[in-house]
């Protein structure tokens, strides 16, 4: 229900605000993506461009999710060489500090841009390296999801694509 989690993100926000921290740009970031999946990509455009005004340059976290919400805007724009250097740059960041269920996460949504910008194969390796990270930390949960949306590109790759 992307009305309630809208509606529940914005009465988050000003919580997140008071205690400051990495929260504040998390929730923004889950709040881009509602908007995106909404169709409200110039809203969403608005809400990453505020985002950024106040963010520690030194905080890696905060940095990595600002870069994914900037390619949940491009992906929805269509712009496939923003989008991918916004993915590069935020699972850099997430790779090079540990963070390696942030890290798996960002690898599922970057292979969902990729099947978007119809780059199966590529999106398959991108499922295939959080798979392996998650079955590494004996996430199950997490490898089910990814082994569903596998099967769910070896599906489209056997219908082709849609007119």
């Amino acid at each position: 229900d992307l009305g309630l989690a809208e509606e529940r993100l914005r009465q988050a926000v000003p919580l997140a605000l008071e205690s400051r921290g990495w929260l504040v740009i998390e929730i923004y970031r889950y709040l881009t993506e509602t908007l995106v999946r909404q169709g409200r990509v110039e809203e969403a455009r608005e809400l990453v461009e505020f985002a950024a005004r106040n963010l520690p340059p030194e905080d890696a976290y905060a940095q990595a999710a600002l870069r994914l919400a900037e390619a949940s805007v491009a992906t929805a724009d269509g712009e496939r060489a923003s989008a991918v250097a916004h993915f590069d740059q935020a699972l850099g960041l997430l790779r090079d500090h540990r963070l390696l269920t942030d890290l798996g996460e960002a690898r599922i949504a970057f292979a969902r841009a990729l099947r978007t910008f119809g780059e199966h194969e590529d999106a398959r390796a991108e499922l295939q390296r959080a798979r392996d990270e998650f079955a590494r930390m004996d996430a199950r949960a997490l490898v089910a999801q990814i082994d569903r949306e596998l099967a769910d590109l070896v599906t489209a790759d056997r219908v082709g694509p849609r007119p």
